[in-house]
């Protein structure tokens, strides 16, 4: 036990003082992002871009609303707009420098094509990573799975890389 002590206090040292003391900064309340997304799966590859917004209640949980959510590929525009886009909850691990989530949600969406369109339902989870250019901007980056239901068709699995900028608008 003594050994196990002295081993934590001999790493809590080399550390430093940023790992010990993380300086925790409030979070904007809302953030209005871009970002372009890259989905594949099931031998397609197809790309989108979106605009979202964040809302940080607490400085450790934020809620993800996407305001538009468009993808192109396949011959397929599929497009979530407002009220039927997707909602995640986005959970922030303290670390000094980096911002890094575990994000989870769920989502709908329209996909037009070959003159019909369709509903698809999916779950989504993954994780990110928040990068502060200054006190009212980040860029981020973020892997993630979505598991869509298609009336009719069953369900496939996505994965999506989403790159984007986010900027802080109310404190």
């Amino acid at each position: 036990m003594k050994k196990l002590f002295t081993l934590t206090l001999l790493l809590t040292l080399a550390a430093g003082p940023e790992a010990r003391s993380p300086k925790a900064e409030k979070k904007p309340l809302l953030e209005l992002g871009g970002k372009a997304s890259v989905f594949t799966g099931e031998n397609n590859l197809t790309a989108g871009i979106g605009i979202e917004a964040v809302i940080n209640p607490v400085n450790l949980l934020g809620f993800r609303y996407e305001l538009l959510d468009a993808r192109f590929g396949n011959g397929l525009v599929t497009i979530g707009i407002l009220d039927i886009s997707s909602l995640d909850a986005l959970v922030y691990l303290p670390m000094a420098g980096m911002e890094p989530y575990i994000h989870a949600g769920v989502g709908v969406s329209t996909a037009f094509g070959s003159g019909s369109s369709v509903w698809i339902f999916n779950v989504r989870g993954g994780l990110g990573v928040n990068y502060r250019i200054n006190k009212n901007l980040k860029v981020f980056g973020e892997p993630g799975i979505l598991i869509n239901r298609l009336p009719g068709a069953g369900t496939t699995t996505t994965f999506r890389l989403s790159l984007g900028v986010r900027l802080g608008l109310i404190k």
